[in-house]
């Protein structure tokens, strides 16, 4: 079985106020878009006025041929908070406009 890997090519949507660093201003996809990954780039949720903050973004599409079934899907994140505040952070999924939240983890 083949396996295919994607990291984000743009950004999609954002619930609740972030930030990126270290380049303020700067595409969110690109903070979040090496492998392996790193520390010294990042974004971070600074405000939400109810629920949980999200930031979607875009990739290429996969190929996949014709008549062809999808068996695994895997959607890898990686999340840190730096206080004592409580956290949510999980990772999604959209298909068709539809969003698909894993489990939240307070880390």
């Amino acid at each position: 079985m083949a396996s295919q890997t994607r990291a984000p090519t743009s950004d999609e949507a954002v619930t609740g106020t972030w930030t990126t660093n270290p380049t303020a201003g700067q595409a969110r996809y690109a903070q979040v878009d090496e492998e392996p990954y790193s520390d010294t780039d990042y974004i971070k949720c600074t405000a939400l006025t109810s629920g949980r903050g999200r930031a979607t973004f875009g990739f290429s599409a996969f190929s996949v041929p014709a008549g062809a079934t999808i068996s695994e899907v895997r959607v890898y994140f990686r999340g840190r908070k730096n206080g004592t505040q409580a956290a949510n952070i999980g990772a999604a999924l959209k298909v068709n406009g539809t969003y698909y939240d894993a489990t939240g983890r307070n880390p």
